[in-house]
């Protein structure tokens, strides 16, 4: 249905799947590690604009990773990660619920793939979502994980 003065909601797409792919210039073993061990985690996969209070990671199969950040107005946003997959140097796959209070920001799940190129590492990253993205939300997860992925890359970098 086109969009219409009375139903502008119709020019609205929702997607049921967003994807990112980034090139880090790594050895894919490292590159997978900074994914699975604490310690580089809390170095890289921070936002900007959030302040992260806890991060807790088991990375196993049935581990958690849970993260919770205050938002720059002062809110606190809650994600819940459980890993469903771990296959070293190749593939993570976690289920996450994200959420601000009673607001569910993102429930889905995440997988990622790591594969040799051009000398350093190819990370494709997909989520399948439980309720579809508008635009806004599609922009702001790319977006994120964009400057989630340029943190990586300079973390294995130095």
């Amino acid at each position: 249905m086109p969009a219409t003065k009375s139903n502008p909601a119709a020019a609205e797409t929702f997607a049921s799947r967003v994807a990112i792919t980034r090139l880090i210039h790594a050895p894919r073993a490292l590159v997978f590690a900074a994914w699975t061990d604490p310690q580089h985690l809390a170095r890289w996969c921070h936002l900007d604009a959030f302040k992260t209070e806890k991060m807790e990671v088991d990375a196993r199969v049935g581990g958690q990773w849970n993260i919770t950040v205050r938002t720059p107005d002062g809110g606190e946003i809650s994600i819940r990660r459980v890993f469903r997959e771990i296959v070293a140097h190749e593939r993570i796959v976690f289920y996450e619920k994200c959420s601000a209070g009673e607001k569910i920001l993102l429930d889905g799940t995440h997988t990622i793939l790591f594969a040799d190129e051009n000398g350093g590492t190819r990370i494709d990253i997909s989520c399948d979502l439980a309720t579809p993205f508008d635009a806004d939300n599609q922009q702001g997860w790319g977006a994120g994980w964009g400057q989630l992925l340029d943190r990586l890359a300079s973390h294995v970098k130095g």
